[in-house]
């Protein structure tokens, strides 16, 4: 009777044990990643423009963690720019951005950065959404989506984005004249171009 009660005590402290020591291992391996870009998530860009990410890596544990592996798939509609990565070791490996953390103390953190440029949208395709997520230790941070869009000629995005109080006042001058339009009554606009920026 005493071994038994002496064997259930053992395997009663055993299970305690490993429950604690899982704990520990869970708690020690915590990370978190976090993705973020300049132009800000949900910005609108075309091609050419140039967005940079900022990949943070942070220890939420209470033991410092090493070896810890990084990956950022390029994505997809973009080129990596040459020379843009700035975390020490991280390289181009095959269409993504590798990073290995040496090591990582607890409530730590650490970034990596790089910059691409949208490319072209492919003929016949006005829209595109680029989305980019990093991971980090088996962890996937958040997206990050920016929407791609082809600037058509003959509308007016090329004036208002080279003359934007213009295009400010031409939209004020249209919706201002056509509400308090009268059908036969003819209305002439002049438009004097000079320094706008003194003028607005």
């Amino acid at each position: 009777m005493f071994k038994k009660i002496l064997a259930i005590v053992m395997v009663m402290a055993l299970g305690l044990t490993a429950f604690a020591l899982g704990a520990s291992a869970s708690e020690a391996s915590g990370i978190t990643v976090t993705a973020a870009a300049n132009p800000a998530h949900g910005a609108t860009v075309r091609a050419g423009a140039r967005i940079e990410y900022a990949i943070t890596v942070r220890n939420t544990g209470t033991t410092a963690l090493t070896n810890i592996a990084v990956t950022n798939q390029m994505p997809l509609g973009t080129t990596l720019l040459a020379g843009s990565i700035t975390a020490g070791g991280a390289v181009n490996a095959g269409g993504a951005v590798a990073w290995v953390i040496p090591t990582l103390a607890a409530g730590a953190s650490a970034e990596l950065a790089f910059a691409v440029t949208v490319n072209e949208l492919p003929a016949g395709q006005n829209t595109r959404t680029i989305s980019n997520t990093a991971e980090a230790g088996g962890n996937a941070s958040n997206e990050v989506q920016h929407f791609v869009t082809r600037e058509e000629e003959g509308g007016d995005g090329w004036w208002a984005n080279f003359f934007p109080q213009l295009a400010a006042f031409y939209n004020w001058a249209f919706d201002a004249l056509t509400s308090a339009l009268v059908w036969g009554v003819e209305i002439i606009i002049l438009i004097v171009f000079g320094n706008i920026r003194d003028i607005f």
